[in-house]
């Protein structure tokens, strides 16, 4: 892949790439090996990296699954957060572990 990039930017290719993180299974060393190919990227030339949130399509089998694990609700938050790309503390990863802890609303 890196080989294809070099080749494209030397020959003058505006390149842009796209990355989808917080799959199930992802883990913070992964995310930080992203991250790193994505400063790579930008400092080789590629033009324009744009990075979103996993959501599992509705009917799928990660949906199903999510939803008997209560790890969805198909509430607003969740048909909105995708369009919107929430990343604040609401934001909530499909990999246990790398979302942030929600914050008690109690008080």
């Amino acid at each position: 892949m890196m080989d294809s990039i070099r080749s494209a930017l030397k020959n003058n290719l505006t390149l842009s790439c796209f990355f989808v993180i917080g799959f199930p299974g992802e883990t913070a060393a992964t995310l930080r090996e992203t991250r790193r190919l994505i400063h790579k990227l930008a400092w080789m030339g590629v033009q324009d990296v744009g990075v979103a949130k996993f959501v599992p399509y509705a009917g799928s089998r990660l949906f199903q699954q999510f939803l008997t694990q209560n790890r969805i609700r198909l509430d607003d938050v969740f048909f909105l957060s995708p369009s919107i790309f929430m990343a604040g503390p609401s934001s909530r990863s499909a990999t246990p572990g790398l979302s942030r802890p929600s914050k008690s609303t109690a008080g």
